[in-house]
Protein backbone atom coordinates (compact mmCIF):
# COMPACT_ATOMS: atom_id res chain seq x y z
CA UNK A 1 0.00 0.00 0.00
CA UNK A 2 2.86 2.38 0.74
CA UNK A 3 4.33 1.66 -2.67
CA UNK A 4 1.12 2.24 -4.63
CA UNK A 5 0.25 5.44 -2.73
CA UNK A 6 3.74 6.79 -3.41
CA UNK A 7 3.76 5.89 -7.09
CA UNK A 8 0.36 7.43 -7.94
CA UNK A 9 1.39 10.68 -6.22
CA UNK A 10 4.81 10.66 -7.91
CA UNK A 11 3.24 10.35 -11.35
CA UNK A 12 1.26 13.52 -10.61
CA UNK A 13 4.41 15.28 -9.38
CA UNK A 14 6.32 14.41 -12.56
CA UNK A 15 3.43 15.78 -14.64
CA UNK A 16 3.39 18.97 -12.55
CA UNK A 17 7.15 19.42 -12.99
CA UNK A 18 6.92 19.01 -16.75
CA UNK A 19 4.08 21.52 -16.86
CA UNK A 20 6.12 24.04 -14.83
CA UNK A 21 9.12 23.61 -17.10
CA UNK A 22 6.99 24.45 -20.13
CA UNK A 23 5.33 27.44 -18.48
CA UNK A 24 8.40 29.67 -19.01
CA UNK A 25 7.93 33.31 -18.11
CA UNK A 26 4.18 32.90 -17.75
CA UNK A 27 4.63 31.85 -14.12
CA UNK A 28 6.55 34.46 -12.06
CA UNK A 29 6.93 32.00 -9.14
CA UNK A 30 8.12 29.12 -11.28
CA UNK A 31 11.47 28.83 -9.48
CA UNK A 32 9.93 28.34 -6.06
CA UNK A 33 7.37 25.91 -7.44
CA UNK A 34 10.09 23.90 -9.17
CA UNK A 35 12.07 23.73 -5.92
CA UNK A 36 9.03 22.50 -4.00
CA UNK A 37 8.02 19.95 -6.64
CA UNK A 38 11.62 18.77 -7.04
CA UNK A 39 11.92 18.23 -3.28
CA UNK A 40 8.72 16.20 -3.28
CA UNK A 41 10.01 14.15 -6.20
CA UNK A 42 13.28 13.30 -4.42
CA UNK A 43 11.50 12.42 -1.17
CA UNK A 44 8.91 10.36 -3.07
CA UNK A 45 11.51 8.38 -4.98
CA UNK A 46 13.40 7.63 -1.77
CA UNK A 47 10.16 6.51 -0.13
CA UNK A 48 9.35 4.32 -3.13
CA UNK A 49 12.74 2.66 -2.81
CA UNK A 50 12.17 2.16 0.91
CA UNK A 51 8.79 0.53 0.27
CA UNK A 52 10.64 -2.11 -1.83
CA UNK A 53 7.59 -2.66 -4.06
CA UNK A 54 8.70 -3.97 -7.45
CA UNK A 55 5.24 -3.50 -9.00
CA UNK A 56 4.89 0.12 -7.87
CA UNK A 57 8.43 0.98 -8.96
CA UNK A 58 7.94 -0.46 -12.45
CA UNK A 59 4.58 1.31 -12.81
CA UNK A 60 6.06 4.65 -11.75
CA UNK A 61 8.89 4.33 -14.27
CA UNK A 62 6.37 3.41 -16.96
CA UNK A 63 4.04 6.30 -16.09
CA UNK A 64 6.89 8.83 -15.96
CA UNK A 65 8.27 7.55 -19.25
CA UNK A 66 4.86 7.91 -20.86
CA UNK A 67 4.57 11.50 -19.60
CA UNK A 68 7.98 12.42 -21.04
CA UNK A 69 7.29 10.74 -24.37
CA UNK A 70 3.83 12.20 -24.92
CA UNK A 71 5.34 15.71 -24.67
CA UNK A 72 7.11 15.15 -27.98
CA UNK A 73 5.63 16.83 -31.04
CA UNK A 74 5.88 13.58 -32.97
CA UNK A 75 3.48 11.90 -30.55
CA UNK A 76 0.96 14.69 -30.95
CA UNK A 77 1.08 14.65 -34.74
CA UNK A 78 1.04 10.88 -35.27
CA UNK A 79 -2.15 9.26 -33.99
CA UNK A 80 -0.91 5.68 -34.36
CA UNK A 81 2.27 6.43 -32.36
CA UNK A 82 0.27 6.72 -29.13
CA UNK A 83 -1.15 3.21 -29.50
CA UNK A 84 2.27 1.76 -30.36
CA UNK A 85 3.85 3.47 -27.34
CA UNK A 86 1.17 2.31 -24.90
CA UNK A 87 1.28 -1.27 -26.17
CA UNK A 88 5.08 -1.37 -25.98
CA UNK A 89 5.13 -0.03 -22.44
CA UNK A 90 2.39 -2.39 -21.27
CA UNK A 91 4.10 -5.49 -22.70
CA UNK A 92 7.56 -4.50 -21.44
CA UNK A 93 6.42 -3.60 -17.93
CA UNK A 94 4.29 -6.73 -17.58
CA UNK A 95 7.20 -8.90 -18.74
CA UNK A 96 9.57 -7.29 -16.23
CA UNK A 97 7.16 -7.87 -13.35
CA UNK A 98 6.26 -11.42 -14.37
CA UNK A 99 9.65 -12.73 -15.46
CA UNK A 100 12.38 -10.25 -14.57
CA UNK A 101 11.54 -9.77 -10.92
CA UNK A 102 11.10 -13.33 -9.66
CA UNK A 103 13.95 -12.93 -7.21
CA UNK A 104 12.13 -10.03 -5.58
CA UNK A 105 8.62 -11.47 -5.63
CA UNK A 106 8.66 -12.56 -2.00
CA UNK A 107 9.97 -9.15 -0.93
CA UNK A 108 7.23 -7.51 -2.99
CA UNK A 109 4.70 -9.69 -1.17
CA UNK A 110 6.10 -8.52 2.13
CA UNK A 111 6.13 -12.08 3.54
CA UNK A 112 8.84 -14.36 4.95
CA UNK A 113 8.22 -17.66 3.21
CA UNK A 114 9.81 -20.13 0.84
CA UNK A 115 7.10 -19.57 -1.76
CA UNK A 116 8.83 -19.25 -5.16
CA UNK A 117 6.42 -16.68 -6.63
CA UNK A 118 2.91 -15.47 -7.33
CA UNK A 119 2.22 -18.17 -9.89
CA UNK A 120 1.61 -20.69 -7.11
CA UNK A 121 -0.88 -18.34 -5.48
CA UNK A 122 -2.70 -17.80 -8.79
CA UNK A 123 -2.87 -21.52 -9.52
CA UNK A 124 -4.17 -22.35 -6.04
CA UNK A 125 -6.84 -19.66 -5.68
CA UNK A 126 -8.12 -20.08 -9.24
CA UNK A 127 -8.88 -23.73 -8.53
CA UNK A 128 -10.91 -22.67 -5.47
CA UNK A 129 -13.27 -20.37 -7.38
CA UNK A 130 -16.80 -21.48 -6.34
CA UNK A 131 -18.55 -20.40 -9.55
CA UNK A 132 -16.65 -19.65 -12.78
CA UNK A 133 -19.55 -17.63 -14.20
CA UNK A 134 -20.44 -15.25 -11.35
CA UNK A 135 -17.77 -15.98 -8.72
CA UNK A 136 -18.29 -16.02 -4.97
CA UNK A 137 -20.06 -12.68 -4.87
CA UNK A 138 -18.78 -9.14 -4.42
CA UNK A 139 -15.92 -9.14 -1.85
CA UNK A 140 -17.09 -12.54 -0.57
CA UNK A 141 -14.39 -14.99 -1.62
CA UNK A 142 -12.00 -14.21 1.25
CA UNK A 143 -14.77 -14.33 3.85
CA UNK A 144 -15.15 -18.10 3.62
CA UNK A 145 -13.39 -20.11 6.40
CA UNK A 146 -13.27 -23.06 4.01
CA UNK A 147 -11.17 -21.05 1.55
CA UNK A 148 -8.65 -20.07 4.22
CA UNK A 149 -8.45 -23.64 5.48
CA UNK A 150 -7.65 -24.97 2.01
CA UNK A 151 -5.14 -22.17 1.37
CA UNK A 152 -3.34 -22.88 4.65
CA UNK A 153 -2.98 -26.51 3.55
CA UNK A 154 -1.84 -25.65 0.01
CA UNK A 155 0.45 -22.72 0.93
CA UNK A 156 1.45 -23.04 4.60
CA UNK A 157 2.96 -20.03 6.34
CA UNK A 158 1.48 -17.44 3.98
CA UNK A 159 -1.88 -16.02 5.14
CA UNK A 160 -3.59 -14.43 2.14
CA UNK A 161 -6.38 -11.91 1.78
CA UNK A 162 -5.97 -11.20 -1.95
CA UNK A 163 -4.90 -13.02 -5.10
CA UNK A 164 -2.05 -10.58 -5.94
CA UNK A 165 -3.55 -10.20 -9.41
CA UNK A 166 -6.38 -7.81 -10.11
CA UNK A 167 -7.87 -9.86 -12.93
CA UNK A 168 -7.83 -13.12 -10.96
CA UNK A 169 -9.27 -11.25 -7.98
CA UNK A 170 -12.21 -10.09 -10.10
CA UNK A 171 -12.65 -13.64 -11.39
CA UNK A 172 -12.80 -15.03 -7.85
CA UNK A 173 -15.32 -12.44 -6.72
CA UNK A 174 -17.47 -11.98 -9.85
CA UNK A 175 -16.45 -14.72 -12.28
CA UNK A 176 -16.31 -14.31 -16.05
CA UNK A 177 -19.12 -11.77 -15.85
CA UNK A 178 -16.92 -9.52 -13.72
CA UNK A 179 -13.92 -10.03 -15.99
CA UNK A 180 -15.95 -9.00 -19.03
CA UNK A 181 -17.19 -5.90 -17.21
CA UNK A 182 -13.71 -4.87 -16.07
CA UNK A 183 -12.43 -5.50 -19.59
CA UNK A 184 -15.08 -3.22 -21.08
CA UNK A 185 -14.27 -0.58 -18.46
CA UNK A 186 -10.55 -0.65 -19.29
CA UNK A 187 -11.15 -0.53 -23.04
CA UNK A 188 -13.50 2.42 -22.64
CA UNK A 189 -11.07 4.13 -20.24
CA UNK A 190 -8.27 3.79 -22.78
CA UNK A 191 -10.43 5.11 -25.63
CA UNK A 192 -11.53 8.12 -23.58
CA UNK A 193 -8.00 8.91 -22.39
CA UNK A 194 -6.63 8.76 -25.96
CA UNK A 195 -9.44 11.04 -27.11
CA UNK A 196 -8.63 13.43 -24.25
CA UNK A 197 -4.92 13.34 -25.19
CA UNK A 198 -5.73 14.41 -28.76
CA UNK A 199 -7.85 17.33 -27.51
CA UNK A 200 -5.61 18.33 -24.58
CA UNK A 201 -2.16 16.67 -24.87
CA UNK A 202 -0.86 18.16 -21.63
CA UNK A 203 -3.59 16.83 -19.31
CA UNK A 204 -4.47 13.89 -21.54
CA UNK A 205 -0.97 12.47 -21.11
CA UNK A 206 -1.49 12.30 -17.34
CA UNK A 207 -4.85 10.58 -17.71
CA UNK A 208 -3.37 8.09 -20.16
CA UNK A 209 -0.54 7.37 -17.68
CA UNK A 210 -2.99 6.55 -14.89
CA UNK A 211 -5.10 4.31 -17.11
CA UNK A 212 -2.06 2.42 -18.41
CA UNK A 213 -0.44 1.98 -14.98
CA UNK A 214 -3.74 0.73 -13.53
CA UNK A 215 -3.89 -1.96 -16.22
CA UNK A 216 -0.30 -3.08 -15.65
CA UNK A 217 -0.32 -2.73 -11.85
CA UNK A 218 -3.18 -5.21 -11.63
CA UNK A 219 -1.12 -7.90 -13.37
CA UNK A 220 0.70 -8.66 -10.09
CA UNK A 221 -1.44 -6.85 -7.50
CA UNK A 222 -5.16 -6.74 -6.73
CA UNK A 223 -5.68 -3.20 -8.00
CA UNK A 224 -9.38 -3.35 -8.86
CA UNK A 225 -10.63 -3.00 -5.30
CA UNK A 226 -12.80 -0.29 -3.78
CA UNK A 227 -10.25 1.48 -1.58
CA UNK A 228 -7.12 0.79 -3.60
CA UNK A 229 -5.50 4.11 -4.65
CA UNK A 230 -4.84 3.00 -8.23
CA UNK A 231 -8.51 2.04 -8.65
CA UNK A 232 -9.61 5.46 -7.36
CA UNK A 233 -7.17 7.26 -9.69
CA UNK A 234 -8.33 5.13 -12.62
CA UNK A 235 -11.95 6.18 -12.04
CA UNK A 236 -10.94 9.83 -11.65
CA UNK A 237 -8.99 9.62 -14.92
CA UNK A 238 -12.03 8.20 -16.74
CA UNK A 239 -14.26 10.97 -15.39
CA UNK A 240 -11.83 13.73 -16.38
CA UNK A 241 -11.21 12.21 -19.81
CA UNK A 242 -14.97 12.14 -20.39
CA UNK A 243 -15.21 15.80 -19.37
CA UNK A 244 -12.42 16.82 -21.76
CA UNK A 245 -14.06 14.93 -24.62
CA UNK A 246 -17.42 16.54 -23.81
CA UNK A 247 -15.89 20.02 -23.76
CA UNK A 248 -14.25 19.31 -27.11
CA UNK A 249 -17.55 18.17 -28.62
CA UNK A 250 -19.35 21.25 -27.33
CA UNK A 251 -16.60 23.48 -28.70
CA UNK A 252 -16.81 21.85 -32.12
CA UNK A 253 -20.58 22.20 -32.13
CA UNK A 254 -20.35 25.90 -31.22
CA UNK A 255 -17.81 26.47 -34.01
CA UNK A 256 -20.12 24.87 -36.55
CA UNK A 257 -23.02 26.98 -35.31
CA UNK A 258 -20.93 30.13 -35.77
CA UNK A 259 -20.09 29.06 -39.31
CA UNK A 260 -23.79 28.54 -39.94
CA UNK A 261 -24.56 32.03 -38.59
CA UNK A 262 -21.93 33.59 -40.84
CA UNK A 263 -23.44 31.73 -43.81
CA UNK A 264 -26.91 33.05 -42.98
CA UNK A 265 -28.21 29.72 -41.70
CA UNK A 266 -30.35 29.29 -38.57
CA UNK A 267 -28.49 28.56 -35.32
CA UNK A 268 -28.03 24.86 -34.66
CA UNK A 269 -28.07 23.97 -38.37
CA UNK A 270 -24.55 22.55 -38.54
CA UNK A 271 -22.47 22.04 -41.63
CA UNK A 272 -22.81 18.28 -41.28
CA UNK A 273 -26.58 18.55 -41.48
CA UNK A 274 -26.62 20.64 -44.69
CA UNK A 275 -26.54 18.96 -48.09
CA UNK A 276 -23.53 19.62 -50.30
CA UNK A 277 -24.38 21.96 -53.14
Amino acid sequence: MLGVITFVVLVGIVWSLLTLLRSGEKNPHRGRHLLAEGTLLVLGVSLLITSNSVTSTVCFCMGAGLLFTTRLQFMRRNKAAVHVLVLSLAVTASSVMLFGGKANVIQALGRNTTLSGRTEIWKTVTALAPNPLVGAGFESFWLSPRIHEKLSEAIPGLPLNEAHDGYIEVYLQLGWVGLCLIGLLLIDAYRRSVRAFRRDPQLGGLLLAYVLTAMVYSVTEAGFRMMDPIWIFLLLAVIEASAIAARGSVGASQTLDKCADWAGEPAGNTLAARPIR
